[in-house]
């Protein structure tokens, strides 16, 4: 089975939706697959944007592209459509759920997302099909400019992901989401997730342990338990900025993370907190103080491959040159590997001259 990147998904996504094509996004729980409708929608609104019909066009120019977000999981088929009793016909008549889109209340274009479609029961997903194959339903004409996107788990996954019709499966676009630990990190660094987090994700990617610390199932269990994922990752980071003591940290990673994970994080911070201050660097990369330990060495190289970007990497590679030979090529390895855009700078090029005259000496 084919498991794309987020930026292939967003890309894939896009695409299925210019030509209006369903698609369904699975993937693991809490690795993004809404986040990555969300910015598919965006990109399907510029491309309207610089293609649409002209009414289309300026509709959005005055207004974001509406999206209806609807849990599949939730429904009921008379939820799809709802049979009311005609007293005057005395007939069973089809009235229009208020959760479908309406062209003349919300627009010309926009996207109907289904979240946990996989989760939707037999007789949900059937009526679901005649909406995605015939783009209607009893007494209602699904608007042509919008698009579905839906979302789902596996069943192996344990996310009360139920069994999917193969007819409904054959209807659609199903893009597969993989676990990627650089497109995590370089998420991260774009929204602003604190380093400590982003540091410990990248130190255990070193390790080949990444993915293992980025998302990790808990063991069966009917009860509810804490567990590692992008999405819950990334909802700790507001608790580094709030002068917390470790205990009261601790306890916050613990409920959101699990214990082990909490326990891991916890004792990364403790070498994270002997780095040289990373906006120290910035200032004044050619005097900032280099440590001595390689722990420390180890975890600041991650920080700043992390960090780096075409507008600061002069600066940070000043730095680097002051490191050893081996730990520059730590840094430029996980740097790339992170904004491959680094790999044409001029400081990399560099490098590479650099590294190659000290193979040659040696």
């Amino acid at each position: 089975m084919l498991e794309v990147t987020t930026v292939q998904a967003i890309e894939d996504v896009t695409t299925n939706l210019i030509i209006g094509r369903t698609v369904l996004i699975v993937g693991k729980v809490g690795i993004g697959k809404t986040e990555i409708g969300r910015q598919a929608s965006k990109l399907y609104r510029n491309w309207l944007l610089a293609n649409g019909l002209p009414h289309v066009q300026a509709f959005l120019t005055t207004n974001e592209l509406p999206i209806i977000d609807q849990r599949a999981a939730n429904l009921d088929p008379t939820d799809v459509t709802v049979p009311m009793p005609d007293a005057a016909t005395r007939t069973v008549i089809n009235c229009v759920p208020e959760w479908l889109p309406r062209e003349n209340r919300d627009g010309p274009v926009g996207v109907l997302y289904l979240d946990e479609w996989t989760n939707a029961p037999i007789g949900v997903q059937a009526m679901l099909d005649r909406l995605v194959l015939e783009h209607e339903l009893p007494n209602y004409k699904f608007p042509a400019g919008w698009r579905i996107i839906g979302t789902g788990n596996t069943k192996s996954d344990r996310a009360a992901a139920g069994a999917f019709s193969r007819a409904s499966a054959n209807r659609i676009a199903i893009i597969y989401l993989g676990l990627s630990v650089k497109a995590w990190l370089a998420h991260a660094k774009a929204i602003g997730v604190a380093p400590e987090l982003t540091s410990f994700i990248g130190w255990c990617d070193q390790q080949k342990i990444g993915e293992q610390a980025l998302h990790c199932y808990p063991a069966n269990s009917a009860d509810p338990v804490p567990f590692p994922t992008p999405r819950s990752i990334t909802a700790c980071s507001p608790y580094f900025s709030m002068g917390l003591k470790d205990s009261a940290l601790h306890r916050q990673l613990a409920y959101n993370l699990g214990t082990d994970s909490a326990d891991a994080i916890m004792k990364h911070l403790a070498t994270f907190r002997l780095m040289p201050d990373l906006n120290a660097i910035l200032t004044d990369p050619a005097n900032a103080p280099v440590p001595r330990e390689e722990s420390v060495i180890y975890v600041l190289n991650v920080g700043l491959a992390s960090m780096a970007s075409l507008a600061n990497i002069a600066t940070i590679a000043t730095y680097v040159k002051r490191l050893d030979q081996m730990y520059q090529a730590a840094f430029w390895s996980d740097a790339i590997a992170n904004d491959q855009h680094l790999e044409a700078t001029r400081e990399h090029v560099q490098f590479m001259i650099s590294q190659s005259k000290a193979d040659i000496d040696a």
